[in-house]
């Protein structure tokens, strides 16, 4: 690190140390165990204890508690913003199997998430009746549970993303580059406005103010925002496994928490759009929490929220039938249909182990002309050759491909530009999505990373342009750039047959009592559905919708990309072969 960039480091630090002006510790604080919810409130018969900030509460392995406490948010000034910010003391864990929490204020709703990643919530001036469920994670552990009020500078806040996001910028470029230097020129002169003597006193509020003053007309205003050539198109997102670590009940949290949080960004900001796949989810948090429901239909009615992903979840596609993938796109398509009123034609499973060579003719089939992964790019011999593509199948049908570097990232600067520098067939299309936010156990994106991405989209030297839309509207761009650049090239990057993936293969053989039963449940509803069309059309029987689509929304669950496989834990086997049983009888 040069000397430059070190005293920038420094003064990113100082910043961050003055940003908070105050932190009210919460007291009067009471505790109880509880099991899995079945409303967004406590049930009545729970045993409340007090509990002390900060003191150790012992939480065994997939076990659940209830903190409950009152706060009286003090009044703040138009340059300051108040949160409430939680924490477990797991926070470097692994957001998968980290502790995660849902939060009520003064609403039996869930007003947003807490976990590793996610730890303040914007909150209000006033007093507020607050309620937070708090789920174990995957360990057995000792959490040292720490609620409080925190009062923040906007202004300093401003002024440190306005430093911090164009110095990570320039770490990623070559240091002899005239990029590189014109960025940590325009942050040494902006740096050297700061009075830190009396911090934070008036005197460096003013300072913060010039320093600010000078960032957005001299570097945002007339060093940034230069054409570039190449295109990042970022899409919040969050991969929820509808199983794996965790049983299909967590599963059913993990949704309200992760969309709940996308939800409050969406309040703070206006250029944030989310895009979540799986009708399972959504029908998980219709039916738990109806009013977070209403609210994503409304976003999803503005534009800012994309119900995109044509199956009712990510299902594996080597082991289940072709009536099952058919049945996968049928449920997904009217679910979105019925619901949202979008007509789905993206394929979207980023992190399916394979896919079969048939899937091109039933998606046509289906009015699916796209298809979305990542996975593929895990291979562990032969690096895949393209990144948008035709993929023919097996038939001789055609769509239209498209492989992602990963299907969640940070969303930072360096980020930015190792995908620009991933994007492989760039002659076809030069814009390369990126889906960003935590994902797996959920989460989403965080408002460090929409803070970054105020700063990125502005045109920082060096780096590629920065956009946020929906993936249908930057998909739709790419594929009219690949077809006009392949016509002119008189060639198109063709893939035939099977997407093979070279990982995860023991997948095909693992836990095969579980496969067995998706083959026999499968065969059983094709048989059932049969004998009721019969009946109905000779006796004038009535056909029993209702029980066969129930039935068949079963085993499209269990066909989950870590469930059927055998890549889940062994509770999740439990739960499955329970469903079988109930299906097939």
């Amino acid at each position: 690190m040069t000397f430059i960039e070190d005293k920038i480091r420094m003064v990113i630090l100082n910043l961050r140390k003055t940003l908070v002006s105050e932190r009210i510790e919460v007291k009067d604080i009471t505790i109880a165990r509880a099991g899995y919810k079945t409303e967004n409130k406590p049930p009545v018969d729970l045993v409340w204890e007090s509990y002390t900030s900060g003191t150790p509460f012992h939480m065994p392995t997939d076990s659940h508690a209830w903190l409950h406490f009152t706060v009286n948010v003090p009044e703040c000034t138009e340059d300051e913003a108040m949160f409430l910010g939680f924490t477990t003391s797991k926070e470097e864990q692994w957001a998968a199997t980290n502790p995660q929490c849902t939060v009520y204020v003064d609403s039996e709703t869930c007003s947003q998430s807490f976990d590793t990643n996610h730890t303040e919530l914007l909150i209000s001036s006033g007093k507020h009746d607050i309620y937070i469920y708090l789920y174990a994670g995957k360990f057995e552990s000792y959490l040292y549970l720490t609620p409080q009020i925190i009062r923040k500078n906007k202004l300093i806040n401003k002024l440190h993303y306005d430093i911090y996001v164009p110095w990570e910028a320039m770490r990623a470029l070559e240091k002899d580059s005239y990029e590189y230097n014109v960025i940590c020129n325009s942050l040494d002169k902006a740096c050297l406005l700061l009075d830190f003597r009396g911090m934070p006193d008036e005197a460096f509020i003013e300072s913060v103010k010039k320093a600010d003053k000078f960032l957005e007309e001299e570097f945002y205003g007339k060093v940034c925002g230069k054409d570039t050539s190449s295109e990042v198109a970022y899409i919040g997102h969050t991969h929820i496994d509808v199983a794996w670590l965790w049983t299909l009940a967590q599963t059913v949290e993990k949704a309200q928490r992760s969309f709940s949080t996308a939800i409050k960004l969406m309040e703070q900001y206006p250029d944030y759009v989310f895009m979540s796949s799986q009708p399972q989810l959504y029908e998980y948090v219709k039916n738990t929490d109806p009013e977070l429901y209403a609210k994503i239909k409304k976003r999803v009615s503005e534009g800012r929220w994309e119900t995109e992903g044509a199956m009712w979840l990510e299902s594996d596609t080597n082991l289940v039938s072709g009536e099952s993938l058919i049945r996968q796109i049928m449920y997904g398509k009217k679910f979105m249909m019925d619901e949202f009123g979008s007509n789905n034609h993206i394929l979207w499973l980023p992190d399916v182990f394979g896919y079969s060579g048939a899937l091109p003719q039933i998606l046509k089939k289906c009015g699916v002309d796209t298809f979305f992964t990542t996975k593929i790019g895990w291979n562990e011999t032969n690096k895949f050759p393209h990144d948008n593509f035709i993929w023919q199948g097996i038939d001789g049908s055609e769509i239209f491909a498209i492989l992602s570097d990963r299907y969640v990232r940070p969303l930072t600067a360096p980020d930015t530009l190792d995908a620009t520098k991933k994007h492989v067939t760039k002659k076809y299309s030069d814009i390369q999505i990126s889906t960003y936010g935590y994902g797996d156990g959920g989460g989403g994106p965080t408002f460090e990373m929409l803070e970054t991405y105020d700063r990125l989209k502005r045109g920082l030297p060096g780096f590629p342009k920065v956009t946020m839309r929906k993936a249908s509207d930057t998909i739709k761009l790419i594929r009219d750039q690949f077809d006009e650049n392949a016509k002119e090239l008189r060639f198109a990057p063709k893939w035939s047959g099977e997407l093979y993936l070279e990982f995860h293969r023991g997948t095909y053989t693992t836990m095969a009592a579980n496969k067995k039963n998706n083959r026999l449940s499968e065969y059983a509803f094709q048989d059932a559905e049969t004998a009721a069309a019969t009946a109905k059309l000779l006796t004038g029987a009535v056909y029993p919708k209702e029980t066969l689509d129930t039935g068949w929304h079963t085993i499209l669950k269990n066909q989950f990309h870590d469930i059927i496989p055998g890549s889940s834990i062994e509770a999740v086997y439990i739960d499955s072969d329970r469903e079988y049983a109930e299906v097939l009888e």
